[in-house]
């Protein structure tokens, strides 16, 4: 009986990690891997993609244009800054 009990908590407790890992990504968190920042997002609200963008931070202005990003379904500023592709590749 002891071991059904802990057969079944480990089975439980694996089943609720597959749950949370299988979250879909939001956008506005701006974490790493999980969409622009707010910031971002509200910077683009109300323009067209490749519209010229600027978001305020702490270490000062930011500019970029409004696109939308891989995998997230938001217009949102991309800073000029920000590197497209893979190491190497040209812009």
């Amino acid at each position: 009986m002891r071991r059904l009990t802990m057969i079944i908590s480990i089975l439980t407790l694996t089943l609720m990690a597959a749950v949370a890992l299988a979250q879909p990504r939001s956008p506005g968190q701006g974490r790493r891997g999980n969409g622009p920042p707010k910031a971002a997002i509200d910077a683009c609200k109300g323009k067209a993609a490749r519209a010229r963008c600027t978001i305020q931070t702490p270490r000062g202005t930011i500019s970029g244009v409004c696109r939308v990003p891989p995998r997230i379904k938001v217009l949102a500023c991309i800073p000029d800054s920000h590197r497209r592709g893979k190491p190497g590749q040209q812009r």
